[in-house]
């Protein structure tokens, strides 16, 4: 029998197949799903997230995962301190008195003995990560919260992208929780085979998780997106929330220019972040240059962390195309390998499009000095912090 801390064992991202992976746009799609899987749950839940409000969708959640704790499933939550820091601890009382285990990821404390201000404010837990039972599998961009609701119930309408994974690939969605859990809570590891249960093949699909895990596995993420666009033919299309990439990763998207390759960027007109909306359309004049074709979002926020290459290549995750993302957060992301995938892939893409507008070049020169001043300002400071 396998023992826990072989289970936990840090590996290489590999290929693992036999997987069948589903495409969930938006809160009217993931929350139902989500919430399904947890009323149907067993044996076990770990639930992963950056930022777990105490809304109407908070709520609904902490009382999904207080009831299974109650019936004696096995209910393990990680939240981040910093995405959390407005939740009213009534919430998270509420699941504790319940049954539900609690780790807070690096609380800002800074009158505690060993607080960092650059390690313990800069490094956060920024994955979105929900196993059920060891077999099913949840990994994207969303958040808990009302702002990614439908909007027909109150919600903001954010648009985001998640993946439900059902298949052998979950059990390492599964180490990657474990892992985070038991590193930081310092908590002996228990012989309990529900945590690595026997998992059978679900579908075709080859799928690699790549995380970022402190220092040592903080290149995963990069080298995934790195390889995909250096090898790139024919398209690249990227979805991303936050775009003010670090310089290797611009260099990527400049040769793929030069081979003749398509390159496709969609970002949010207007984002929750301001500053790095300036950020990233101090980028836009030599990204357009190099024959870049931008696209702003123009309904609500976009948060989706996407791409998608010749096709074939797809990548859905937590992990936004930033410095923070690749090197100092908690991310994960699932690479997805399938013509057949890489199409649902591309159609969800040129449907975003359909509300999107494009920058052209000749008009981007003409913005004013004002707008100008703003972007090369906040994009040296973003690259500062």
């Amino acid at each position: 029998m396998q023992k826990l801390s072989t289970f936990l064992k840090p590996r290489r991202p590999a290929w693992i197949s036999g997987n069948n992976v589903r495409i969930l746009k938006d809160g009217s799609e993931i929350f139902p799903e989500m919430l399904k899987a947890i009323k149907e749950a067993e044996e076990t839940i770990h639930l992963e997230t950056y930022i777990f409000r105490s809304d109407r969708v908070g709520w609904r959640f902490a009382e999904a995962l207080s009831e299974k704790a109650r019936e004696g499933v096995y209910v393990q939550l990680i939240y981040d301190s910093l995405g959390s820091l407005t939740t009213d601890p009534a919430l998270f009382r509420f699941m504790e008195e319940a049954g539900v285990e609690l780790f807070e990821y690096h609380p800002i404390a800074p009158w505690k003995w060993g607080w960092n201000l650059k390690w313990n404010l800069k490094r956060r837990d920024h994955r979105k990560i929900l196993v059920v039972d060891g077999r099913c599998g949840f990994v994207g961009g969303i958040n808990i919260g009302e702002e990614y609701a439908d909007p027909a119930e109150g919600g903001g309408g954010w648009r985001d992208t998640h993946l439900k994974l059902e298949g052998p690939a979950v059990l390492k969605l599964q180490q990657i929780f474990l892992t985070t859990w038991f590193k930081n809570k310092k908590r002996r590891l228990k012989p309990d085979t529900t945590y690595y249960p026997e998992v059978s093949s679900s579908g075709r699909l080859g799928v690699s998780i790549v995380a970022s895990n402190g220092l040592r596995g903080r290149n995963q993420i990069k080298k995934a997106y790195l390889r995909a666009i250096l090898r790139a033919r024919k398209r690249v299309c990227i979805t991303n929330s936050y775009f003010v990439p670090p310089h290797w990763f611009l260099t990527a998207l400049k040769k793929a220019c030069r081979r003749g390759v398509e390159v496709m960027i969609l970002v949010p007109k207007r984002s929750d972040v301001r500053i790095i909306d300036y950020a990233t359309r101090a980028l836009y004049s030599r990204l357009l240059k190099w024959g870049v074709r931008i696209f702003e979002w123009e309904g609500p926020v976009l948060h989706a962390k996407t791409a998608v290459v010749d096709g074939r290549w797809s990548t859905v995750g937590s992990s936004n195309i930033d410095q923070l993302s690749f090197f100092y957060n908690l991310e994960v992301n699932v690479v997805i390998l399938g013509a057949t995938f890489g199409d649902k892939m591309e159609g969800m893409f040129w449907d975003d499009l359909k509300s999107s507008r494009e920058i052209r070049a000749t008009e981007w020169t003409r913005r004013n000095w004002l707008q100008r001043l703003l972007e090369n300002t906040f994009y040296y400071i973003v690259g500062w912090i």
